[in-house]
């Protein structure tokens, strides 16, 4: 994530009065890295999306001006993992990214589901029973060690896409049986299928899991642990002011995830 600094400091300031400076000018703005992921996360409305306007309000409250940079999702988390930029939205807790990356408070839990179409019929218990079908998966998503383990056993037949939209036009012309993705995708896929296609798929009554979305805050980046730690300030503060229904319409009584909640995706 990008900081911008207003004014340059005075040539005959002291050390101690730049560095003081500096830690003043960087809460001013800052860039946020992302992928496309409408309605949540999108370039095209006025908002950016319902994420971005969650995040954007959250660092007001601490007077921090945003800005998002859409890049694709594994270019933005390579961005962030090597410094370029501080932050970047949004995706769970994984013990890979723990290396390289720290996390936001949670904002919002977000199923991950198996989308079929209604005449291929889907039965599984274990994720071993799926090893019939052809599945579609994006790649830099967050799915479960365990789909990410029977994928490179070859147990799971896994086609990774680079966007959702390859997954989609894949499943729609038959050459998959199941695209896993989260459950919002479906806002996704309202806006890109005639309501004809969208009468074709459904969503498997089981989930493949449960996550936690966060913002990820650059272990590289000497900004990153400040920005981390004003993002979660001002998240205290605006759930006090707001509801996730006022960001998330399909959210109506649903509370805030609770600060403690483990982000390991349930089975």
């Amino acid at each position: 994530m990008a900081v911008f600094f207003s004014l340059p400091a005075p040539a005959h300031g002291t050390a101690g009065d730049n560095k003081q400076q500096s830690g003043e000018q960087r809460k001013s703005s800052l860039v946020i890295v992302t992928g496309q992921f409408p309605p949540f996360i999108d370039e095209n409305r006025r908002d950016k999306g319902y994420v971005s306007r969650l995040v954007t309000d959250i660092f007001a409250q601490v007077g921090i001006k945003t800005e998002f940079l859409f890049v694709p999702w594994g270019r933005a988390l390579r961005m962030v993992e090597l410094g370029r930029e501080a932050a970047v939205m949004y995706f769970d807790k994984s013990e890979q990214r723990a290396e390289s990356f720290t996390f936001s408070d949670p904002m919002l839990w977000d199923n991950w589901v198996l989308f079929h179409l209604k005449k291929k019929a889907i039965s599984w218990r274990r994720l071993e029973d799926l090893s019939v079908y052809k599945i579609g998966a994006t790649i830099s998503y967050t799915y479960t060690p365990d789909f990410y383990r029977l994928a490179d056993e070859n147990v799971l037949s896994v086609s990774w896409q680079p966007y959702d939209k390859q997954g989609w036009k894949m499943l729609m012309a038959e050459r998959l049986d199941i695209f896993a993705n989260t459950e919002s995708a479906w806002y996704y896929a309202q806006q890109e299928f005639s309501p004809q296609n969208l009468a074709r798929l459904t969503i498997h009554p089981k989930p493949l899991a449960a996550q936690l979305g966060h913002v990820l805050f650059s272990k590289a980046h000497p900004d990153g642990d400040f920005l981390r730690e004003q993002f979660n300030l001002g998240f205290s503060k605006l759930k006090k002011l707001r509801t996730l229904a006022d960001y998330f319409p399909d959210k109506v009584a649903v509370p805030w995830p609770d600060i403690s909640a483990s982000s390991k995706n349930k089975p």
